[in-house]
């Protein structure tokens, strides 16, 4: 008796050993994988990046002469397994013209790429490439390796020399089939018209005095060409509307600012373009961090403070200490990746019929105590969703952002 009662124990402390054995190696196979993965995290947020190149370098053409330029990967921190991209493209759409788009890296995503139809990004001037790898398995990429091939004519005769600047990310996987973007830094594409012969020069007559004039100061060197989504609007619009969405653009360093209502205009999918123009030189300069805030007409204020912002919760981007770093010239701020909640309405009271910074009862329930009014006051403070009436799809989209609430502050 008392041997078989030895035996049964034994067997049971063997097992309990076993059973803690496996326990920890599990556990300490767990961490090794977390612990590298967060390794990995952290170096492809840090420190990989591309660039681009082009082929030619540059062009050197005359007007509605059709020119083809490659676009390939250039400077790649390491061979790089990808399932996508998004690369934007700003260019004069006064003085350039993109006529074909061919994507030579994987297949154009439907409905987010530029590819045969062209019009919105000539009437914009922001092309965007975007592909997918279409199979399940990956793409290593690295340097040299191809992306598209855009066909471009010179349009203005009036110019010298205008700049195309692309810049976005590549959609790497990561361990543990973790995607994770790697920056594509800012690269740019010089085109030159050869057909320019340069501004006549006027001769005076000596026996003219001159009064010598002063010098204006440049109403801008820097342009800001940015994407916006706003909540309950997804798709197109016809005819396209405007909206007047006040941007502020502030300096990290110095703090000081710039404002300009700008006026954005409806594309495709919901997504809305407008530009401004400013001289960065007068509140911060180049190579130095700005933060932007961008607030619509019924919308809550957002504060962005990198080039493309995403968030995986509409609404909930939110940012702090670092900033938007901006070149002389061209630059995209695409801001389709988050959305401006709506629901701040022009009708407070306390603000004479203007916005207030916050969502609240007031703003509800004059959608309420409106609903089915068509009059043009009414749609214009209160039809978040532009679709001509006042109902329960723009209550329930106010509603839905009400989990916010408030303006995103400015820094003291």
């Amino acid at each position: 008796m008392t041997k078989s009662f030895t035996t049964s124990e034994n067997t049971y402390n063997r097992t309990v050993s076993l059973l803690i054995i496996f326990a920890v190696i599990v556990t300490v196979v767990f961490f090794t994988i977390l612990s590298k993965n967060y390794q990995r995290k952290t170096k492809a947020s840090t420190g990989e990046f591309a660039t681009l190149q082009f082929v030619p370098a540059s062009v050197v053409a005359p007007p509605q002469q059709d020119v083809p330029v490659a676009i390939k990967l250039g400077q790649v921190s390491g061979p790089l397994s990808i399932q996508g991209y998004r690369i934007l493209g700003s260019f004069d759409r006064t003085k350039i013209r993109i006529t074909n788009v061919t994507y030579t890296l994987g297949r154009v995503t439907t409905g987010l790429g530029d590819s045969t139809d062209l019009t919105q990004a000539n009437a914009t001037g922001r092309l965007v490439l975007q592909g997918e790898i279409f199979n399940s398995a990956s793409v290593v990429v690295n340097q040299d390796t191809a992306v598209a091939t855009i066909h471009l004519t010179v349009i203005d005769q009036n110019f010298t020399t205008s700049n195309f600047t692309f810049m976005g990310n590549l959609v790497a996987l990561e361990q543990l089939y973790r995607l994770d973007l790697v920056p594509v830094n800012s690269s740019t594409l010089s085109v030159s018209n050869t057909s320019f012969t340069g501004t006549p020069v006027t001769t005076i007559s000596p026996s003219v005095s001159v009064s010598p004039t002063a010098t204006p100061t440049p109403s801008g060197n820097t342009t800001l060409n940015m994407d916006l989504r706003f909540q309950g609007i997804t798709k197109d619009l016809t005819p396209a509307a405007t909206m007047a969405v006040k941007v502020k653009l502030v300096s990290v360093a110095t703090n000081e600012s710039y404002s300009q209502v700008v006026t954005f205009t409806s594309g495709p999918l919901g997504i809305w373009t407008g530009s401004m123009n400013i001289n960065v030189v007068s509140i911060g300069g180049v190579n130095t961090a700005y933060t932007l805030y961008v607030k619509g007409p019924k919308h809550l204020q957002k504060r962005v403070c990198v080039s493309t912002p995403t968030e995986t919760t509409p609404g909930t981007y939110n940012c702090a200490n670092y900033g938007i770093h901006l070149n002389l010239g061209a630059n995209i701020i695409d801001m389709r990746g988050i959305t401006q909640l709506a629901g701040d309405l022009p009708i407070s009271p306390s603000t004479q019929n203007a916005q207030d910074g916050l969502i609240d009862s007031v703003d509800t329930a004059y959608i309420v105590d409106h609903f089915n009014d068509r009059t043009a006051a009414v749609l214009t403070a209160a039809d978040v969703n532009l679709d001509g009436n006042i109902d329960t799809q723009d209550y329930s989209i106010v509603i839905a952002a009400l989990g916010i609430k408030y303006d995103d502050p400015e820094a003291q």
